[in-house]
């Protein structure tokens, strides 16, 4: 062999070494099949969950809080203005004894303040304590509407009567507890639905019983457990 061949064959195989070793270097980042992508895709999440459920779950939304049970504060005196009526509160109220428990306070037009209470029992002490204390304020209350629910899919076979027995019967938690003020619920009407043989029932509850039924987001009624929403 002379020695233009024999260079000729060392670029040759120098250049087969070369493409063979850049090769192994870059197996790595090759791109993976399309079958085992997608398998990777929908495999299921270390929780036991499926890629679908996770994908189509939707966030969950915060419960909308129930109306308070609201006190209106004004001064016998029509020379007094809100920020007076509010002094006067202060230093009829005292903070440190824990007896009472105020969700929140605003002035109103007209010399008037207004006071939010989860409960009606709140609402009441706030109201004697006033008006036995020599305060010289007029206090009234304001008598709010009961929010409302939907029972999503119950049977239309029984009565309203039925179904609200049947509510405190097989939901006896969510009555315990509860003062003669706040233990009510009555159903206002119902909606049809697709199905002939079930409906959408409309109660409307207490604030406090309202807020218990929706952190559940659901109730036992008859002979199934359906969604309460609002």
């Amino acid at each position: 062999m002379n020695k233009l061949a024999r260079r000729s064959l060392e670029k040759w195989t120098a250049a087969a070494n070369y493409s063979a070793s850049t090769n192994a270097q870059a197996a790595p980042f090759t791109a993976m099949p399309k079958r085992y992508a997608f398998q990777k895709a929908t495999e299921s999440p270390k929780d036991g969950r499926s890629y679908a459920s996770v994908a189509a779950a939707k966030p969950q939304q915060p419960s909308r809080p129930a109306a308070l049970h609201l006190v209106v504060v004004t001064s016998r005196d029509e020379e007094e203005m809100e920020d007076q009526v509010l002094g006067r509160m202060t230093k009829t109220f005292d903070a440190k004894e824990g007896w009472m428990k105020v969700e929140r306070v605003w002035k109103a037009r007209d010399r008037k303040v207004i006071m939010g209470f989860e409960t009606a029992e709140e609402g009441i002490k706030a109201t004697d304590k006033l008006v036995k204390g020599g305060t010289g304020l007029v206090v009234e209350e304001v008598k709010n509407r009961d929010p409302i629910l939907f029972l999503r899919g119950a049977l239309s076979v029984n009565t309203d009567e039925d179904k609200v027995k049947a509510l405190r019967n097989q939901n006896r938690d969510l009555f315990g507890g509860l003062s003669s003020g706040d233990d009510r619920i009555t159903v206002k009407y119902r909606k049809r639905a697709r199905n002939p043989h079930v409906a959408h029932v409309v109660i409307g509850t207490s604030p406090i019983l309202w807020s218990r039924i929706t952190a559940l987001g659901s109730v036992y009624i008859d002979l199934q457990r359906v969604k309460a929403e609002y």
